[in-house]
């Protein structure tokens, strides 16, 4: 099965199958075509900005690199590539995602705790502005 999404600058290729050099070849083949149709509207695609996947039950093969080419260029793999602001992971437990999230939280708590102290610092309607708008909308997306 195969799947092209698009949002605004992102492109992106879904391919599922069982046979990996046939998923190669499928691959490699879409990216030619993509290639080929982007020079015939003067578009470019960045192959140092673009990045393969790989996902899989198979606890074997989940440090398989697939060769994937764009213009002639292999593209590098990545284990957790973010799409649309979402971490996907080959184990599909979402802890990465999870783990992203927390990290840009706490980076902006410590905004909070700079702040806030008892004797001193931002009033109380402040922080609350403050963590509503700076924090939860990381925790709500």
């Amino acid at each position: 099965m195969k799947v092209l999404g698009s949002f605004a600058d992102d492109v992106v290729l879904w391919w599922s199958g069982t046979d990996l050099k046939k998923l190669e070849s499928y691959v490699n083949q879409a990216l030619v075509d993509l290639w080929n149709f982007t020079e015939d509207y003067k578009l470019s695609f960045n192959p140092s900005k673009s990045t393969v996947g790989f996902f899989t039950t198979n606890r074997k093969l989940y440090n398989f690199h697939p060769n994937i080419l764009l213009n002639h260029q292999p593209l590098a793999v990545n284990k957790h590539p973010k799409y649309l602001g979402f971490v996907l992971d080959p184990e599909i437990l979402s802890n990465k995602h999870i783990d992203y999230l927390v990290l840009r939280a706490r980076r902006r708590l410590n905004i909070l705790k700079y702040i806030s102290g008892r004797d001193w610092g931002a009033d109380v309607s402040t922080l609350r502005n403050s963590y509503i708008s700076l924090i939860r909308p990381i925790l709500e997306y």
